[in-house]
């Protein structure tokens, strides 16, 4: 008789928990940062008006923590010249642009102009498939170079990141 009332006593806790999980569960909706359409990862090179051209590197652009569509971050990862700024965005038209901003590796001072993304304008080159690019001039405080950046939005794909 005891271990039927134990067995009992266990079946009984077990379905109550079963019933509890499952009543509990909610159903998670995936959202998106309010700069869905401007942010990701980028291949660029960097070419500077007194003739130097960088390799291919990673750029990321990324929502701030207030996660409002009329800025975003830009960060080279100090891969190249050292650009991390926050700047303005204008999700709607693709474009951003800075005045100004405080650059964050070396504390100095840049202006962004003609940023633009154009969606599927670019080909990656291995893979061949179609992704978006990327585009802008910036200019630093304290460097008489303007610096144009262009580039495309990252495949995944290991050969695309050259």
């Amino acid at each position: 008789m005891k271990k039927f009332n134990i067995y009992s006593l266990l079946t009984a806790s077990l379905f109550a928990l079963v019933v509890t999980i499952v009543s509990c569960k909610k159903d998670y909706k995936n959202g998106n940062t309010a700069t869905v359409a401007v942010a990701g990862e980028w291949v660029v090179t960097t070419a500077g008006d007194d003739g130097s051209l960088s390799p291919a590197y990673a750029l990321l652009t990324y929502n701030t923590a207030a996660n409002k569509a009329d800025s975003l971050w830009i960060d080279d990862g100090n891969n190249y010249y050292g650009l991390k700024a926050r700047i303005n965005c204008n999700v709607s038209n693709l474009t951003f642009n800075a005045n100004n901003a405080d650059e964050l590796y070396f504390g100095v001072q840049v202006t962004i102009t003609d940023g633009k993304i154009l969606k599927n304008a670019a080909i990656a080159p291995s893979s061949k498939d179609k992704t978006d690019s990327i585009y802008f001039k910036a200019k630093f405080t304290g460097d008489p170079v303007t610096y144009t950046y262009s580039g495309y939005r990252r495949t995944g794909f290991a050969g695309d990141d050259k």
